[in-house]
């Protein structure tokens, strides 16, 4: 692969220690969307850089199949412009469930910048698949063969999206296990979603892999009910963790790993509650407070 064509950026990074047992997980959301554009190789290269143990990431499928790295279904006008470089504010939606893998190299989804994220470095880059994700990594620990690379995928399943947006969440799954299967990335990844019915799925299809729920609202003792097995990790939005909630999770054997932590007031405070993990858009402020 050639990573220039992507827009690697020609800057040096400091590689820091890899996670150990008993330390607070980090994870790069969407990569280091605080610092790069959010879901592209570049800004999960540079994560890994900083020294992030995991590289937390979405995916949906395009119309001819394939799984594509993408918070959304289709193109964010935020960050993403049309094949003659124009704002897609305004426009109806370009759904990616619709469009070729060789139509959506077309739009950028860098250049623009994110309004929310000033301090994000635009970059001229398309939405990579997953494989070329793993094969960027691959080709990156080449070079660090002694820092391991863990990936906490996110399966965006929404029931109202299915056959509009995505395919059934069975064939979604399907497609999302086979490109690990064939990276051989199985044991390195966890899957994670809001969704009840995916995370049933994935559970009775490959037990063996991790699953995370995530959840925006409620608590532990009421979301529990939606499952009928435990999940490895519950991930909870930030806001929702409380030192009660911590040790429910854990009298269960789960981890608890929130969602998605920027603020240095924020991060001291899921350290002080001693977390498993954080997630957060800017890696390197939980890898400079980081215990």
């Amino acid at each position: 692969m050639n990573l220039m064509r992507l827009g690697l950026p020609l800057v040096a990074f400091v590689i820091g220690p890899a996670w150990s047992k008993g330390q607070i997980q980090v994870q790069g959301h969407r990569g280091c969307r605080g610092l790069l554009p959010e879901n592209t190789i570049p800004g999960f290269l540079h994560a890994l850089d900083l020294g992030v143990d995991v590289l937390e990431l979405d995916v949906v499928i395009t119309g001819d199949g394939h799984v594509l790295v993408s918070h959304e279904p289709w193109m964010n006008p935020d960050i993403c412009l049309d094949p003659q470089g124009k704002s897609l504010r305004g426009k109806p939606r370009v759904n990616i469930y619709q469009m070729t893998l060789a139509e959506i190299r077309t739009y950028d989804c860098g250049a623009l910048g994110h309004r929310r994220f000033p301090s994000q470095e635009p970059l001229f880059v398309q939405k990579p698949t997953l494989g070329e994700v793993f094969e960027a990594v691959d080709q990156w620990q080449e070079a660090h063969p002694d820092c391991p690379v863990q990936y906490n995928i996110e399966i965006k399943r929404h029931p109202k999206y299915d056959h509009r947006f995505a395919p059934s969440y069975q064939e979604y799954c399907d497609r999302v296990l086979n490109v690990i299967d064939r990276a051989g990335k199985s044991a390195s990844c966890n899957l994670q979603s809001f969704d009840p019915e995916t995370l049933e799925y994935l559970y009775h299809t490959r037990p063996e892999i991790p699953l995370a729920f995530l959840t925006s609202r409620g608590r532990f003792e009421k979301n529990r009910t939606k499952l009928s097995f435990k999940p490895r990790i519950y991930s909870p939005e930030f806001s929702l963790v409380t030192r009660e909630e911590v040790a429910l999770i854990r009298e269960e054997g789960l981890q608890v790993i929130p969602w998605t932590v920027n603020e240095e007031e924020d991060i001291r405070h899921m350290i002080q509650l001693d977390v498993d993990g954080i997630i957060s858009d800017y890696p390197d402020r939980v890898l400079q407070i980081r215990p």
